[in-house]
């Protein structure tokens, strides 16, 4: 007991400084990377919540048409209502793509 005494007696305030200032460290990264977190999953939660009755998601169909008949994928009608469900077609303008001139190019040696 009487030790313990003397080793309390003998601790000053300089021994506790660079500990302090390294625990006062870690809490302060542990609290930013709690907020950091906590907003990166927000975020993620609002870009991938799907809210169908919102309209934030716009769809050009007009576009999505003209994409899928260029690389001759089926376009479907709406299923949800059959009654205007009507099937469109696409005319596509080819025009002649032309590639610069490339030269051959030999491996070195």
């Amino acid at each position: 007991m009487e030790k313990l005494r003397n080793a309390i007696k003998n601790i000053s305030p300089k021994k506790f400084l660079y500990p302090g200032i390294f625990f006062l460290y870690i809490i302060t990264v542990g609290i930013l990377f709690f907020f950091s977190t906590r907003s990166l999953v927000s975020e993620v939660n609002k870009a991938l919540a799907t809210q169908t009755d919102e309209g934030e998601f716009s769809f050009d169909m007009g576009h999505y048409n003209l994409i899928a008949a260029r690389l001759n994928l089926p376009v479907q009608p709406n299923v949800e209502n059959p009654e205007t469900a009507t099937t469109t077609s696409v005319q596509i303008e080819t025009t002649a793509t032309t590639s610069p001139d490339t030269k051959k190019v030999l491996p070195k040696k």
